[in-house]
């Protein structure tokens, strides 16, 4: 018998064929080998075990647009760097550049935090990193900024968007040049969203977003379409498992967050605060964590597994050395899964607020900038690494004009490729809705 696996990639086979045939995309996109990766690839990070509403809504909004569908599919882009489909020259595959990752920087990964009372703006989400070639979240962020241009409010060029790539890739090695020992303040931009944050989003409208208080008892708001209850067993297993450093007040299944991470075990909980009127009570996040995706040899997962009792800790230890501040991050393990857990910030704010050539142009300058600072930070704090000898060969491989060059026109090839790839992708959707 033919299992579904197989049934849904013959299938789609067929109606891509059909759309080939009668002109719908160009038939260089009948490529065979690409079709059988992307459809196993999607299946296999999204496979028919998983929640059926949770699958149905992810994607479909990787239908949406290019930029959506490389956001969820993190695991291809390494699948396509450890099978050479994103080739580099071979003299770049050297240990001598490993360095921590963010492992699936896009321009949405990155937004404002509380550290140690203070708001912080960084990278913002660690369940991809991992140890790896630095420049594979160069690549991975400026194909971010091609594949991104249809969501600007300005229309943009390919020249726009290969000027603003420059910016980022400049700054990036500005600063890895100068080797700063702390990053450097925001720019205008960025200090005006950080005032208007600091007026707008507070800690009590988080609250009122997603909760209610009855009876003086502030508890989750179960009416919100993004929230759902779990049952009482995992309940009061997620309750014990916090109760060293959290006092719960409730627990809340957490839908359709995401993209990449659609699919695996979240939940928010509320954590008792001390007023009495329920206004400095905090929502926390607890999050499955799974194999960083840049993990793609046998040998690899052996040592990665060695080296972790969990890829909880491993996200901990990653956001500890990406991050020049502490976050306190935490983590449980419950039923043989491990998690997560950070406080949701009130101030979060993302690329819908650089929406002008001008203002991307600038907040992508600083996205080089903080990059570099957590792949050399990482390296000083990681005691496996010989962080000199990352620096002085990184270094040198940042200070040849090619490998600039060959960064760039790497990077919006592959954004082409996702184009590609996101068209068969639509077309595999259309048989199966």
């Amino acid at each position: 018998m033919i299992s579904k696996s197989l049934f849904y990639i013959l299938t789609f086979q067929l109606l891509l064929f059909i759309n080939v045939f009668s002109g719908n995309i160009m038939i260089k996109a009948l490529n065979k080998d690409r079709f059988t990766i992307i459809s196993e690839s999607i299946l296999k990070q999204n496979p028919l075990s998983m929640d059926a509403i949770v699958r149905k809504y992810k994607l479909n909004a990787m239908k949406k647009s290019s930029f959506i569908f490389y956001r969820a599919t993190a695991h291809i882009y390494f699948e396509d760097f450890y099978n050479k489909f994103l080739e580099v020259p071979k003299n770049w595959l050297s240990s001598d550049y490993t360095s921590w990752i963010q492992g699936d920087f896009h321009l949405q990964n990155v937004g404002f935090f509380e550290s140690d009372s203070k708001i912080v703006f960084h990278l913002n989400d660690f369940d991809e990193s991992y140890k790896s070639y630095f420049y594979l979240d160069i690549i991975r962020l400026i194909s971010s900024i091609y594949l991104v241009g249809d969501n600007l409010k300005e229309k943009s060029s390919k020249k726009d968007l290969d000027l603003i790539a420059k910016s980022f890739l400049d700054s990036y090695v500005q600063t890895f040049k100068s080797n700063p020992s702390s990053i450097e303040s925001l720019p205008k931009k960025l200090k005006k969203l950080e005032k208007k944050l600091l007026e707008k989003k507070t800690q009590l409208l988080l609250l009122n977003k997603w909760t209610k208080v009855i009876n003086d008892q502030r508890s989750f708001n179960f009416g919100l379409e993004k929230l759902n209850k779990l049952d009482k067993n995992l309940q009061d297993s997620l309750k014990s498992a916090l109760s060293n450093d959290f006092q719960v007040k409730d627990i809340a299944i957490r839908m359709y967050s995401g993209l990449g991470s659609l699919g695996v075990e979240k939940y928010y909980f509320l954590d008792e605060g001390s007023d009495i009127d329920n206004s400095d009570d905090k929502i926390f996040e607890i999050k499955e964590q799974t194999k960083p995706s840049c993990i793609q040899k046998k040998e690899d997962l052996e040592k990665y597994q060695k080296e972790f009792s969990s890829n909880a800790k491993r996200a901990k230890i990653a956001t500890s050395f990406l991050l020049p501040f502490d976050t306190d991050y935490k983590t449980i393990e419950v039923n043989n899964k491990s998690y997560g857990i950070k406080e949701i910030s009130p101030y979060k704010d993302g690329i819908d607020s650089f929406k002008k050539l001008s203002s991307l142009n600038k907040y992508c300058s600083y996205l080089g900038h903080l990059l570099a600072h957590s792949h050399i930070h990482s390296t000083k704090k990681d005691i496996d690494i010989d962080s000199d000898l990352f620096y002085k060969k990184s270094l040198a491989f940042l200070s040849k004009k090619e490998n600039i060059k060959l960064l760039l026109e790497i990077s919006k090839k592959y954004a082409q490729q996702v184009e590609t790839d996101h068209s068969i992708f639509k077309h595999m959707m259309l048989y199966k809705n």
